[in-house]
């Protein structure tokens, strides 16, 4: 037995609020990140935090530099507040997890039950959740008719629009 101990997974923090100045404060989000990093024995790497950023944008400043930093492996985690502070959709939260599994980065939620990919739990978990993405885009898709196809089924409770309601 070496008396070497494992390293200590390496930990990167992302915060972000939408707007500055009303009552939303993305020091909160960190002073909580950093308390659990450290209570799970993970050594902080970095923070990025968007202050004042949508998260319906997509490109975002410190987000961006964190997909980069991942990529150039320089941590094992991210950790995050909430789900919605990374992303807004479903199908940008996915692809940003795509993009952290492909670095070999794990993903944690502090205030969502479950999402963990450093459990194998939290990952089934985001396994499933995937799955249902796909399912229901696949789904919808393939059940919308063409643009411009009209059903030749009448259906029940509704008149045909181009007939009027007074022509008899």
């Amino acid at each position: 037995m070496s008396g070497t101990r494992p390293a200590l997974p390496r930990v990167a923090l992302y915060a972000r609020v939408s707007t500055t100045g009303k009552g939303q404060d993305v020091g909160l989000q960190l002073d909580e990140l950093r308390a659990v990093a450290a209570q799970r024995g993970w050594r902080l790497i970095g923070e990025y935090v968007d202050d004042g950023v949508s998260g319906k944008r997509e490109k975002r400043p410190s987000l961006d530099r964190l997909l980069a930093d991942a990529k150039r492996a320089r941590f094992d985690v991210v950790l995050v507040w909430k789900l919605d502070r990374l992303a807004r959709s479903l199908q940008h939260l996915l692809r940003l997890l795509s993009d952290l599994d492909a670095a070999g980065v794990g993903f944690a939620s502090l205030r969502d039950p479950g999402i963990d990919t450093t459990t194998p739990t939290g990952r089934l978990l985001l396994q499933l959740l995937g799955a249902f993405a796909d399912y229901a885009e696949r789904g919808f898709t393939q059940s919308c008719a063409p643009p411009g196809l009209q059903s030749p089924h009448r259906t029940v409770g509704f008149e045909n629009p181009t007939r009027s309601v007074h022509s008899a």
